[in-house]
């Protein structure tokens, strides 16, 4: 990958989708992706397609769709079909359904389930046949001539599942929280199942989910971020043996108190058990430069894309917006190859087009972007963090 890739993690809102995408594609992200949870939120499909009339560059998908609730030559279909018509923008972000299947009574998969169903989604966007009980099964227009398939991230928090989209994943996206140690185990456990597979370890575009909230007012970005990273939280249920004794005990309390229909909301009983310390470690929060010092953290473990989750779900949609339209691309300068750099050095950040606008992360963090672009970061952020989460408003 050429550079490092930021993605929008959002709601299918089709009031509004349209103008999110395209203010989204305007501040720079590489790509917007959008919960599917049919209980919660209104379908996905729908909003994905209002979004791509709105765009021309954005790549758009899911964060997280699953492979029971929605069959995967179903998925196969819908997204190459989105994938069409948007000139090869389609995005197929999978997870195992917990949510989503919890709400209709229904188990999520094993690992070892889960693996048979993305081999078979993969055989579907291919147009080879899938075996169905003996059953030869396919998609009879799939391959496009002259179209690329859809590329399938598999996000996973715990080793099994880790694996799986290590092994059956065009990419992986790991959801371990924002501490340096939990990205760095998850990525190696990933290259590790890769190898073990016969696989090149090196041969996988590996990023990480994160929930993200920039201001200044510490309680207010607590209540920012505080459902989503009860989400977060409560997948690392089945890893607990790999966290402290005390952040065990945190997300056994997420877990005891888990209200599905309150999944990923500010004042749920499950948002209530985080305390602020394991708010500070388990997100990134703070201001503009101390965000970028963070992740380039992060970005050092071998990240080639970082999915940014802003505001809970019943947080007001207007502060989300704020928040996510300042962060990470008018934030942070670019990353990219010396020349972008260089170029940019006398131009100024300010000058940066939308494709320039990347993450010094991957070079060193916030103060990479003084030695490489001449730019003052704190300068630069001064303007960004007057856009700051304030009593639970956003103003500037």
């Amino acid at each position: 990958m050429s550079h490092l890739e930021f993605y929008l993690r959002s709601y299918p809102q089709p009031d509004d989708i349209r103008a999110q995408a395209a203010a989204a594609e305007e501040d720079g992200w590489d790509g917007l992706l959008l919960t599917d949870t049919q209980n919660l939120s209104m379908d996905v499909v729908g909003s994905l397609h209002l979004a791509a009339s709105a765009t021309s560059r954005l790549r758009l998908g899911t964060a997280v769709t699953n492979l029971v609730t929605r069959h995967p030559a179903v998925v196969a279909s819908t997204f190459a079909t989105l994938h069409h018509v948007t000139g090869g923008r389609a995005h197929i972000g999978l997870g195992r359904g917990d949510t989503a299947l919890e709400l209709i009574g229904t188990r999520p998969p094993s690992a070892d389930e889960f693996e048979q169903q993305v081999g078979r989604l993969q055989t579907y966007l291919r147009g080879d046949v899938v075996d169905v009980g003996g059953l030869g099964s396919r998609i009879t227009w799939l391959p496009l001539e002259g179209e690329t398939k859809v590329p399938v991230d598999v996000f996973g928090s715990g080793p099994h599942v880790i694996g799986v989209g290590a092994r059956r994943g065009d990419r992986l996206t790991v959801t371990v929280g924002a501490e340096p140690e939990r990205v760095d185990w998850a990525v190696q456990t990933a290259r590790r199942a890769r190898a073990s597979a016969g696989l090149d370890p090196d041969d996988l575009d590996v990023g990480a989910f994160v929930v993200v909230g920039v201001g200044t007012d510490e309680a207010a970005l607590d209540a920012l971020v505080r459902g989503n990273a009860s989400i977060s939280a409560h997948f690392q249920r089945g890893s607990t043996a790999l966290l402290s004794r005390t952040d065990a005990a945190v997300v056994a309390e997420v877990t005891d108190h888990y209200d599905e229909y309150h999944h990923g909301l500010e004042h749920a009983a499950q948002s209530e058990a985080l305390s602020a310390d394991f708010l500070r470690r388990f997100c990134v929060i703070g201001r503009p430069e101390e965000c970028v010092e963070r992740l380039g953290r992060l970005v050092s473990s071998g990240l080639s894309h970082v999915t940014v989750v802003g505001g809970s779900r019943d947080v007001d949609p207007a502060v989300r917006r704020r928040s996510d339209t300042w962060w990470p691309p008018r934030c942070c300068p670019p990353c990219g190859p010396s020349d972008a750099r260089h170029r940019h050095a006398t131009t100024g950040a300010d000058e940066m087009t939308g494709d320039d606008r990347r993450s010094v992360l991957a070079t060193g963090g916030a103060n990479a972007v003084g030695r490489g672009l001449g730019v003052d970061l704190a300068a630069r952020c001064t303007t960004a963090s007057r856009l700051v989460v304030d009593g639970g408003f956003v103003s500037q």
